[in-house]
């Protein structure tokens, strides 16, 4: 039950939309007119949820088309009977014909099916993806690990566990399709072994209703067999993909520490430690692949042996009620005949027996029976008659049969749907226990341990547009800021100095509003429109050279008519020299994080600020890799590109670029002074 909870949960995400509802809107108003102040610490705004009209609507498509297809097995086999009934007979070549022309009509039925399907999957994929792609995001931006200079060693790393914190960006480009594709396969397959079933036991309970008594008995023992057999399929499969995660990540490992692993010479070790890593993961797909075969063979032979029974059934009631004079074979086969097949069998015998006087008068009332006691000869339409009886009465036992038994025919299936599920489910909202649901905590830990986070819009230019009151940092037992006071105001620009680990970053993270436990006081800051952080670690996004200077724009929103503007740019910063690696100019697409270099890369962030021109700019060591030259002009390009900033940085050469310095000294302690110029 809690598998088809974690299921529904996952699932809902396509058949239900969200919409915001008006708590939104009603910010944005305030926004607007900038007249009142806002706490990202309050409750998120109500959304609505309404089912998606498309979405129905080709799974209707597909339900329908399923029961044509359920309908259209049980008239091609009705086809087939005919064929062989009437084989040897005047009729045998129309009744070929027809069913060519059946097989002919039915046939663009399966290719229609499988279009609106596969649109169904996009669809859903789609969807799905897109929503746990905001998820994976917002997700990773809230589970930031303490700062380089804080860490002590202790704090944990999701990525080391290996496994399902590892693998989240898995899920989200594997196990979305996984999920959608089995779900699917599996909810259809459920419907049509329904619908098969429906049509398959009335034509199997009009020639013998024991037959479809005993179909549903051997399919529960059947079922119930293979689920004992195959109980440990799916923690063989959870153990396969966690030993499939941990060499993915080992691997993963090599390539970022590829610098350190050279500087150790522990190429060997490295190796011997991937191998380990492999032959522990071919070991679970090996005992996974085992188990695997063994349930398959079970419930293959199961069938193959309750698919003889309709003979044997057959044949013992038959033998019990037919008299000496006819073999109890051929009353069997008479007793599988349909109303139809009695009448054309019948009609038959009679012209036979009219065209050939030596008949005996019993094959009239025995058109199906093999002879006389004294050996007559039997009709080929009788044998044919018989024949198709007893094929079309195995046929519809085996259906019944297989579609009883739907779940033990794919529990294997049914077991990798059940660990995709618990994946997925893991990156939901809607669960409590869920990572997103640490998001929402982390987004609003500020407001449990005492600070709050303010967004305002200045009103004019020498507004306070910064003010940090009684702020106070604690990373564990370690006091970074103490009871902090700072105000900003006009065009001050503030430059932050101290020592490695005494909390600039983590200063600069709690007025971004980023998750830091520990944080106390109010901070006002201007709205996330009006402001631009540039981060210690340069971010080159993947995509165009245009894309990247236009970064964060959405791309279907970057500017096509700015290209001009932004060639000056690159030149203010002195990357002129891309033209020459850009073939395609500003269109062209690179692995930009490995093209450009350090310093190259926060060239590039200054270029974002130029062409963005934000109000205020909050900057974390942005030219650390530059020479005194070129931060010099960057500097120079800052200001000339925004109304104030604030920056963390160690040169006293940027001082004469800003009007007041705060110096942490740790431990709590601080002091706050402006720059002579």
């Amino acid at each position: 039950m809690e598998t088809a909870a974690r299921w529904v949960a996952v699932a809902r995400l396509f058949w239900l939309q969200e919409e915001q509802g008006q708590g939104q809107g009603q910010d944005k108003e305030q926004k607007a007119r900038g007249d009142k102040s806002r706490s990202l610490s309050g409750k998120p705004s109500h959304r609505l949820v309404r089912p998606r009209k498309e979405a129905w609507l080709r799974l209707a498509a597909v339900l329908a088309l399923q029961i044509v297809r359920g309908k259209a097995a049980t008239v091609l086999a009705a086809a087939t009977r005919d064929v062989l009934t009437a084989a040897g007979t005047d009729h045998f070549s129309a009744t070929l014909t027809r069913k060519l022309g059946l097989l002919l009509l039915l046939s663009p039925l399966d290719a229609f099916y499988e279009h609106v399907l596969r649109g169904l999957r996009a669809a859903w994929s789609t969807c799905l993806t897109s929503r746990l792609l905001r998820d994976y995001v917002d997700l990773a931006c809230a589970r930031l690990r303490p700062p380089e200079d804080l860490r002590d060693g202790t704090d944990h790393d999701p990525a080391e566990d290996g496994h399902d914190e590892l693998s989240i960006d898995q899920h989200v480009a594997e196990g979305v399709d996984k999920f959608v594709n089995l779900s699917l396969d599996l909810l259809l397959e459920s419907v049509q072994a329904a619908i098969h079933l429906y049509f398959f036991t009335r034509m199997l309970t009009g020639p013998s209703r024991s037959l479809a008594t005993t179909s549903q008995r051997l399919a529960v023992l059947g079922t119930a067999s293979t689920l004992f057999v195959g109980k440990s399929l799916p923690s063989l499969y959870r153990l396969e993909r966690e030993a499939t995660n941990d060499f993915r990540y080992a691997l993963t490992r090599v390539l970022d520490n590829a610098e350190s692993i050279a500087f150790y010479d522990g190429a060997a070790q490295e190796v011997e430690t991937l191998r380990d890593r492999h032959l522990t993961k071919l070991s679970r797909g090996w005992e996974r692949s085992q188990q695997r075969d063994l349930v398959q063979m079970f419930s293959s032979t199961f069938r193959k042996v309750a698919g003889l029974l309709p003979f044997y059934l057959v044949l013992a009631q038959a033998g019990s009620s037919v008299s000496g004079s006819t073999s109890a074979e051929a009353a069997a086969a008479e007793a599988l005949l349909p109303a139809h097949g009695h009448s054309h069998a019948s009609s038959h015998g009679h012209s036979h027996a009219s065209a050939h006087a030596h008949a005996h008068a019993h094959d009239h009332s025995h058109a199906c029976s093999h002879g006389d006691d004294n050996g007559s000869a039997e009709s080929p339409a009788s044998v044919s008659s018989q024949l198709a009886a007893v094929l079309q009465a195995s046929e519809a036992f085996d259906e019944v049969l297989f579609h009883l038994m739907i779940l033990a025919e794919n529990i294997n299936d049914f077991s990798r749907l059940k660990a995709v599920t618990d994946q997925l489910h893991g990156m939901l909202r809607s669960s409590k226990d869920s990572h997103l649901d640490e998001l929402e905590k982390a987004k609003v830990g500020n407001r449990e341990r005492g600070a709050s986070l303010i967004e305002r819009t200045p009103q004019s230019s020498s507004d306070a547009w910064l003010e940090l009151n009684e702020v106070t940092l604690q990373y564990r037992d370690r006091v970074l800021v103490s009871r902090l006071n700072i105000v900003l105001q006009g065009t001050d620009r503030l430059l932050i100095t101290g020592g490695s680990g005494f909390g600039k970053t983590s200063l600069l993270r709690c007025i971004q509003g980023l998750a830091m436990n520990g944080a106390a006081g109010t901070i006002t800051r201007p709205f996330k429109d009006d402001i631009m952080f540039i981060p210690q670690q340069p971010y080159m996004t993947l995509g165009s050279l245009r894309e990247q200077l236009f970064y964060p724009t959405p791309r279907d929103e970057v500017p096509q008519h700015r290209d001009a503007e932004a060639m000056r740019v690159l030149h203010v910063v002195g990357l002129s020299h891309l033209e020459g690696r850009c073939p395609e100019g500003l269109d062209t697409v690179l692995r930009w994080s490995d093209e450009l270099s350090v310093g190259e890369q926060q060239r590039i962030a200054f270029c974002r600020i130029s062409l963005r021109k934000p109000r205020f700019v909050f900057l974390d060591e942005a030219t650390s890799a530059l020479d005194m030259a070129a931060e010099a002009r960057m500097h120079q390009l800052l200001a000339s590109s925004c109304q104030a900033y604030v920056s963390v940085g160690h040169r006293v050469t940027i001082e004469s670029f800003h009007s007041h310095k705060l110096t942490l000294h740790g431990a709590g302690r601080w002091d706050m002074s402006r720059i002579a110029k």
